[in-house]
């Protein structure tokens, strides 16, 4: 399969809502975001709440231990520097956590295997 057959459907972050969610975002999954413009992969994640972790600590800039945190940091990259005005994100709902943590690490070894050993631009680890 390839790495972005499983994400069907692409919210704009900046139109995001919890009636846009399944289960208003209460479900375990792996996430992309992409940059709307040119198609870039920013970066792959996964939760255990879809919507505590966009909403809450993306887009609210809660969590993270401090201002270098990844959370932080794409906080930042999506209020201050305006990301959020391009930025999509798509899921992939799973059974649980678990499934959904190995699911991110195959899609984040498949995406550097095509893209020559490059992450993408959001992965700030691993």
């Amino acid at each position: 399969m390839n790495t972005m057959e499983r994400f069907q459907q692409w919210f704009l972050l900046r139109d995001l809502s919890f009636g846009c969610l399944p289960k208003y975002g209460d479900f375990p999954c792996v996430y992309v975001f992409r940059d709307k413009t040119s198609g870039e992969i920013l970066k792959f994640g996964s939760a255990t709440k879809f919507r505590n972790r966009v909403f809450v600590n993306y887009l609210c800039g809660m969590g993270g231990n401090d201002e270098s945190s990844t959370t932080q940091w794409i906080h930042k990259q999506l209020i201050k520097d305006e990301s959020i005005e391009r930025v999509e994100v798509s899921w992939h709902q799973t059974q649980n956590v678990n499934e959904a943590r190995s699911l991110e690490k195959e899609l984040q070894a498949r995406y550097r295997r095509e893209h020559g050993g490059k992450r993408p631009v959001w992965e700030r680890s691993g």
